[in-house]
C-alpha cells in the first residue's frame, strides 16, 4: 500500500504531498481545484505500476516521490530525454534516456500497422487487435507499445523489485467506453466470462473431490470413537442449501443439484441419530460438498454486493444477473420482465453501472485503486452516498482507494478522510 506521494514543480509550479500513514480507512479523497495535477499523479503512479515509463519524459517536473510498505522510490526528470530512478532504502541509481523508435503512427496508419504485425499483434478488423490476450483499439495499442521510450527488460533488478510490489488500477474520468466498445455492455461479456470460470473451477475440484470419497469413506468408518453432532450436520446442511439455491437462481447449479439432498427430517429422525456409519457419511458428504462450493463464494459475495449497490441507486429498475446474461436491466414492475437496452440507461447510470462493476469485478486484492472524478454525471444524493459504497468494498477487497475530485457532496461526510492539495498554504512540501 502507498503511504506518502509528494511531487515537485509539476507543470513548473505545482509542489505538493499527501501523507497517507495515519489515515484510518484505506481511503483518501483527494481534492483541490482544477489544474493542480491530480489527474497526472494517478497516471503516473499508474505507469510506474505498469513499468511505463514515458510519462515521466513528457511531463514537466523536478521530482516525483512515492513511499510504500515496502519501498521508497523517487523519480528525477534530468531532462526531457533523461530520468532517474533512485531506490531511497538503498540509494541505488538507475538512468534511463528517451528513445524514439521513429514510427509516426498517428499520421501513418500503414507503417504503425506493419510495426503492431512485428511486435505480435493480431489484427482482428478495422483498427482492432489482439495482444496477448486482450483486446485493443488501434490507437490504445500504439500509445501502449509504440509511445513506451524504455524497454522493460532493461529495467535493472532492484527497481523491478521495488514496482513489482506496486500493484495500480487507474479508473479514469473517460470511463464509458473503451475504443470503439461501451464497457456498460461489455462488462456483461466479462460477467459471463467470471461466471464461467468459477464453474470450470467447480468442475475440477469436484472430480478430485470425487475421485478420493470412497477413501474418505474408508478412513472414517475405521474411527468407532467419532462423535459426530447431527445439530452440527444439519447447521451445515442448511448453508449448503442456501448457497445452492443462490447459484442455481443464477444459472451455475442445476434444479436438481440444489433439490437432490438430504430432507431435515430425516436428520432429525432416531434412525439417522443413532446410527453412526450413516453419521460418518454425511460428514464426509457435507465436507466435499462444502469445499467445492468454496470456489463460489467470493463470486456470490461480489455479485450480491454488486447487486445491493445497483437496486439502491436505480430508480424503478432492478438488475438481474445469471450465468447466460451476466447482467441486465429491466424495469421494476414491469409485467413482461423485459430488458433494458443498456446503451439506453442515463448517463449517470452507465457511470455507476460501469463504475461499480470495475471495482467489484475488475480489482485485485491488496490492489491501489485511483478514482479520477467519481462524481461524473451523478446526482448529489448519489454522490453523498458514494463513500459509504466504496468503503464496503474496500473492506472486502482489501484494497486502497485514491479519489481525485473537487465535488463538495463528495466531501461532505467524510472530510476526515480528505486531504487537500493545489490550494495556497495546503498540502505544499515543506
Amino acid at each position: 500500500m502507498i503511504s506518502y506521494v509528494a511531487v515537485k514543480e509539476l507543470f513548473g509550479y505545482n509542489t505538493y504531498s499527501f501523507d497517507l500513514s495515519n489515515l484510518i480507512e484505506n481511503l483518501t479523497i483527494i481534492h483541490g481545484p482544477n489544474g493542480t495535477g491530480k489527474t497526472t499523479v494517478f497516471k503516473m503512479l499508474e505507469a510506474l505500476s505498469k513499468k511505463e515509463l514515458n510519462i515521466f519524459f513528457n511531463t514537466p517536473f523536478k521530482e516525483f516521490y512515492v513511499e510504500g510498505n515496502k519501498f521508497s522510490l523517487k523519480i528525477k526528470q534530468i531532462s526531457s530525454e533523461e530520468i532517474v530512478l533512485i531506490n531511497c532504502l538503498t540509494q541505488e541509481e538507475a538512468e534511463f534516456e528517451y528513445f524514439d523508435i521513429g514510427i509516426n503512427w498517428k499520421e501513418d496508419f500503414d507503417e504503425g500497422n506493419r510495426y503492431l504485425h512485428e511486435v505480435g499483434a493480431i489484427r482482428l478488423g478495422p483498427r482492432r487487435y489482439e495482444f496477448e490476450g486482450k483486446r485493443y483499439h488501434y490507437n490504445e495499442l500504439c500509445e501502449m507499445l509504440i509511445e513506451d521510450s524504455i524497454d522493460k527488460d532493461s529495467i535493472p533488478d532492484f527497481i523491478n523489485d521495488i514496482l513489482d510490489n506496486l500493484s495500480v488500477k487507474y479508473i479514469g474520468s473517460e470511463r464509458l467506453t473503451e475504443g470503439e466498445n461501451r464497457r456498460v455492455v461489455e462488462n456483461t461479456n466479462i460477467l459471463k466470462n467470471i461466471i464461467k470460470k468459477a464453474e470450470t473451477k467447480y468442475a475440477f475440484r469436484s472430480k478430485d473431490l470425487d475421485g478420493v470419497f470412497p477413501q474418505r469413506i474408508i478412513e472414517q468408518s475405521k474411527d468407532k470413537n467419532t462423535h459426530i453432532d447431527p445439530e452440527k450436520i444439519l447447521e451445515k446442511l442448511n448453508n449448503l442449501i442456501s448457497k445452492r439455491a443462490e447459484l442455481t437462481k443464477r444459472g451455475i447449479l442445476s434444479e436438481q443439484a440444489s433439490t437432490d439432498i438430504l430432507l431435515e427430517e430425516k436428520i432429525q429422525s432416531s434412525e439417522f441419530y443413532d446410527n453412526l456409519v450413516l453419521k460418518q457419511i454425511l460428514s464426509v458428504h457435507i465436507d466435499h460438498n462444502e469445499k467445492k462450493m468454496e470456489v463460489f463464494d467470493n463470486l456470490i459475495l461480489k455479485i450480491k454486493t454488486f447487486e445491493e449497490m445497483v437496486t439502491n441507486f436505480l430508480e424503478h429498475k432492478k438488475i438481474e444477473i445469471n450465468r447466460n446474461e451476466g447482467y441486465s436491466i429491466k424495469w421494476e414492475n414491469d409485467v413482461r420482465n423485459e430488458d433494458i437496452p443498456l446503451e439506453k440507461l442515463s448517463s449517470g447510470e452507465q457511470h455507476f453501472l460501469v463504475l461499480f462493476f470495475e471495482l467489484i469485478f475488475k480489482t485485485e486484492e491488496n490492489q491501489i485503486i485511483l478514482i479520477d472524478e467519481p462524481e461524473i454525471s451523478l446526482h448529489i444524493s448519489w454522490q453523498l452516498d458514494l463513500v459509504d459504497n466504496l468503503l464496503k468494498i474496500v473492506e472486502m477487497n482489501k484494497n486502497q482507494f485514491l479519489l481525485a475530485t473537487h465535488s463538495p457532496s463528495i466531501l461532505r461526510n467524510h472530510k476526515e478522510l480528505s486531504i487537500p492539495v493545489g490550494y495556497e498554504g495546503e498540502g505544499d512540501e515543506e
